[in-house]
């Protein structure tokens, strides 16, 4: 009877492991084994996300309550309070806030898929002056992500977009754009 119960056990212990290498592998496949057809899925949603960005600018795009003729150009936020990227932007936009906020004919504006008193003291938080804050669904502006910056001229009709976590060169570009 021992020598059945030594085998019954070695047996489940064998099936025991065959099934973890089983689920293991089938773990590893799923999540970290990148296939050729994974990677030019991922290639072509990034080039659907980059292109669909490009097709913002020589549009005429319609937030709310915001009167695009008052201004020669109009800089667009779009944010939210748990973007990361938002957040990390916070420098710079705080810089770009507080060197266009004394220029004339410029409106800058928050946008956001939150209430605005969410979005303002979200900006406040992280030192960023700016008045103007909208809640607004980003979906028919065309903005897919935050956060985005979106130069607008008189006629509502984006004329440059910047969008996430921007590197020094193109926050320089930023910059010189709107000077």
């Amino acid at each position: 009877m021992s020598n059945l119960h030594k085998k019954i056990e070695i047996l489940s212990n064998l099936a025991i492991i065959a099934i973890a290498i089983l689920l293991s592998s089938v773990l590893i496949k799923k999540y970290f084994w990148l296939t050729q057809a994974d990677t030019e899925t991922k290639k072509r949603n990034s080039s659907v996300h980059v292109n669909s960005e490009a097709n913002i600018v020589g549009r005429r795009i319609s937030l709310p309550n915001i009167d695009w003729a008052g201004n020669r150009w109009n800089l667009v936020l779009a944010i939210h309070s748990k973007c990361h990227f938002c957040t990390e932007s916070a420098p710079f936009y705080k810089e770009l806030t507080n060197k266009l906020l004394a220029q004339p004919n410029l409106q800058i504006v928050a946008v956001s898929s939150e209430p605005p008193h969410i979005a303002k003291a979200y900006l406040d938080s992280l030192g960023v002056s700016i008045d103007k804050v909208r809640q607004a669904d980003f979906r028919p502006v065309g903005v897919t992500g935050t956060p985005t910056l979106l130069m607008v001229d008189n006629n509502g009709i984006v004329t440059s977009t910047w969008i996430g976590r921007l590197d020094s060169n193109r926050e320089a570009e930023v910059l010189a754009r709107l000077q």
